[in-house]
């Protein structure tokens, strides 16, 4: 089983394992690696398809395919408004390539 942690960050951007830029170039390899991403993946598909058995959902209703990403979303990367919400026309654009790979199959 494959465990990701962001390592924790001091105001002054120091802090555990050097900060998260390092904790983000760690979860970018390791999404990057073929074997491992592929794990990763089907770990946390297999993690919602456990609560979503739970919740006594209908097969469709199962999530079969996740594009796991270690760009975190904010404001300054354009992906949230300044409120914190989606801005969705963006994300559609910034993910449209993997968006259409997930969807390749179907």
């Amino acid at each position: 089983q494959t465990t990701v942690r962001r390592s924790p960050v001091d105001a002054d951007g120091g802090g555990g394992g050097g900060g998260a830029n390092d904790a983000d170039a760690d979860v970018a390899a390791l999404l990057r690696h073929a074997e491992h991403g592929a794990a990763l993946r089907r770990a946390v598909v297999d993690d919602f398809a456990d609560i979503a058995r739970e919740a006594r959902l209908n097969s469709f209703e199962f999530v079969r395919r996740v594009h796991l990403d270690h760009v975190e979303w904010s404001v300054d990367n354009d992906l949230l408004t300044p409120s914190f919400k989606l801005k969705r026309t963006e994300l559609r654009t910034h993910y449209a390539d993997e968006l259409a790979a997930l969807f390749d199959d179907e």
